[in-house]
């Protein structure tokens, strides 16, 4: 993808985004003693960003860290707030396990949807 791609700037920022978001997190699942909390924050909030699309679209999800000012919503119906660390939160959202705990205001944390497609591709 990246080599066919190099002469459009745009699609060569994404393919390095996807690169990103790949070495960070399965650098987590290797279990070898790298977690979330040592994510860098532009990262995190990279991946927040990026996998906001996983919100379900019968809620309104607000994230609000307790560590950052960081604080998004997205969807419509039901209000339900989640929070924690800003690196607890972008774990979550990727579908790994927090460091710390994260409080929904619904009792459980809302199933996320499926991973979104790279804009890259």
């Amino acid at each position: 993808m990246c080599r066919r791609d190099a002469a459009r700037p745009d699609r060569v920022l994404g393919c390095a985004l996807a690169r990103w978001r790949e070495a960070e997190i399965h650098a987590v699942d290797l279990a070898a003693g790298y977690r979330p909390r040592d994510w860098p924050l532009p990262f995190a909030l990279h991946a927040l960003d990026f996998l906001s699309a996983r919100a379900p679209a019968e809620i309104r999800l607000a994230l609000r860290a307790t560590d950052t000012g960081f604080r998004r919503e997205w969807g419509t119906g039901a209000p339900v707030e989640v929070s924690g660390a800003v690196r607890d939160l972008a774990a979550w959202m990727a579908g790994r396990r927090a460091d710390g705990p994260l409080q929904a205001t619904s009792g459980r944390l809302p199933d996320l949807g499926p991973w979104p497609a790279d804009p890259a591709d």
